[in-house]
């Protein structure tokens, strides 16, 4: 019986990409340091407030998890900050990001974004053509302009 073996076979000089024991914690600067004050209340701003420091995505040469400690602790500022909208956590999300990673965000969010205004309009534009046609009892021509408004700003904002 042959047996075959891989090539990188007990070749240990490659590192896996999510290592399970815990790397050595690098000493960071105090300029690679992104700091909020976080509320003991998100929902009340006069609050207890703590001070919140975590180093920024700068996305050339982070390990993986660098990355989820950032995404960890960037959900924890949302919440001390009381940031539950995506739009309010796009905007401070932006704020700790640097270089490549910032460029990659924005480059994603504006594919998803022109995704949702595509959506919005044919969404717009089939409420138009299902509303029931002028002269019928069900048609509403107050509701039926502002369909009509709204398609037309949607098709404008693609």
């Amino acid at each position: 019986m042959k047996v075959s073996v891989p090539n990188d076979f007990g070749n240990t000089s490659k590192k896996p990409i999510l290592p399970l024991v815990p790397e050595p914690i690098k000493s960071i600067k105090k300029e690679e340091l992104t700091m909020v004050s976080l509320c003991s209340d998100p929902t009340d701003h006069n609050s207890a407030q703590g001070k919140f420091s975590f180093k920024g995505l700068i996305g050339d040469n982070e390990t993986p998890r660098e990355i989820l400690a950032w995404c960890r602790n960037m959900e924890q500022a949302f919440i001390g900050l009381d940031l539950g909208t995506g739009t309010n956590q796009h905007n401070m999300a932006k704020q700790f990001m640097w270089g490549s990673a910032l460029s990659c965000f924005k480059s994603a969010a504006a594919v998803l974004l022109t995704a949702h205004k595509a959506d919005a309009a044919v969404h717009a534009e089939t409420q138009v053509s299902n509303h029931p046609a002028h002269g019928t009892v069900r048609h509403d021509a107050g509701i039926f302009t502002t369909l009509q408004a709204a398609a037309t700003t949607a098709s404008i904002a693609n």
